[in-house]
């Protein structure tokens, strides 16, 4: 009976151990998509937001001055705020790389 029992338990934990190695994986895996892929992405869309209000405010506050006679937004608008997004996503993907070695 004693064997049965001790026979139960190594299957458990040997069966419990490949599910936490896999578990451990995925996880990795996971946590290293968020750091090097979902979290640069984030800080790019950061920095493309802060360049395009940045560009449309003071758009905005020419044509209110009277400065332009039109308001409007070009393409190098948004080309400029892809620089932004660009910037600070090599910023973000270059310190989790920093921090890894």
């Amino acid at each position: 009976m004693a064997t049965i029992i001790n026979t139960l338990e190594k299957r458990t934990t040997d069966s419990d151990n490949d599910v936490v190695k896999v578990d451990e994986k995925k996880s990795s895996f996971i946590m290293n998509l968020k750091k090097y892929l979902l979290f640069p992405i984030e800080a790019g869309l950061y920095g493309f937001y802060l360049i395009f209000t940045v560009v449309l405010l003071l758009k905005l506050i020419t044509y209110i001055l009277g400065f332009h006679e039109a308001f409007r937004l070009d393409l190098l608008d948004f080309m400029l705020s892809l620089v932004g997004f660009f910037l600070m996503f090599l910023v973000d993907l270059l310190k989790n790389l920093h921090h890894r070695s």
